[in-house]
């Protein structure tokens, strides 16, 4: 299979975080012309991290990688984790202490834990994470604190840090609610690999996931074959 034949399914939180993973992996890959589908929350529906988890674990999601040419992201964010909104079996405990690539392999072994461990052995080569440590709008700081690295690294938040910056650029918007069209206007950021790479290196979740993308030509390469689930 030719590597632009493949599909690349998204599994969110919602639909800004597919607007910005769709713009992270075009920009990265050069590619204009790479197919999305929405796999969770599809067109119109509601979205969530409790409904993300609760994908993971349905027949639905073993029903997708039946189709050969199908790629999945897998994206949630990790600031509910180490709260009481989420069931104990469910908590990260100890977040607030641990490093970011720390928390980023405790929440892929959440989301493996929902997909069960045999059946995530078989779709490994075709499943990417993108785990944002601790909203996916930390991932947009380093474009507008990118002479102050450890601002560009906090992952606390966010959005707070980010719609202070919008103003001080005098950029018109300011993140409220979950607007896709502002979105758009800050993925806008992500158009060149170079840049995407040069964030990676300030925001290390950001950067964890881009490193994951370097899958996609591979699994293009191996993906051969359906699954039967």
């Amino acid at each position: 299979m030719a590597s632009s034949d493949f599909i690349i399914g998204i599994i969110g939180e919602g639909p800004t975080d597919h607007e910005v993973l769709q713009s992270i992996i075009v920009g990265y890959t050069g590619n204009k012309n790479l197919a999305f589908t929405p796999l969770q929350p599809k067109e119109g529906e509601p979205g969530n991290w409790d409904r993300v988890l609760k994908y993971c674990a349905s027949s639905d999601f073993k029903s997708a990688f039946t189709n050969p040419d199908l790629i999945v992201v897998v994206q949630i964010d990790t600031d509910v984790f180490g709260t009481a909104h989420v069931p104990k079996e469910q908590a990260i405990a100890g977040m607030e202490r641990m490093a970011v690539s720390e928390i980023v392999a405790a929440m892929q072994a959440l989301l493996i834990a929902q997909m069960s461990e045999a059946f995530y052995k078989m779709i490994e080569a075709r499943l990417i994470f993108a785990i944002a440590v601790h909203e996916t709008e930390c991932w947009f700081l380093p474009a507008y604190f990118n002479n102050d690295p450890k601002k560009a690294a906090n992952p606390k938040n966010c959005i707070e840090n980010l719609n202070k910056q919008l103003a001080r650029a005098n950029e018109g918007f300011y993140i409220d609610g979950k607007d896709l069209h502002n979105y758009r206007k800050l993925c806008r950021h992500f158009k060149k690999k170079k840049d995407i790479l040069a964030f990676g290196k300030l925001n290390e979740s950001l950067g964890i996931f881009v490193r994951e993308l370097d899958k996609l030509p591979a699994m293009a390469e191996e993906s051969d074959c359906s699954l039967d689930v």
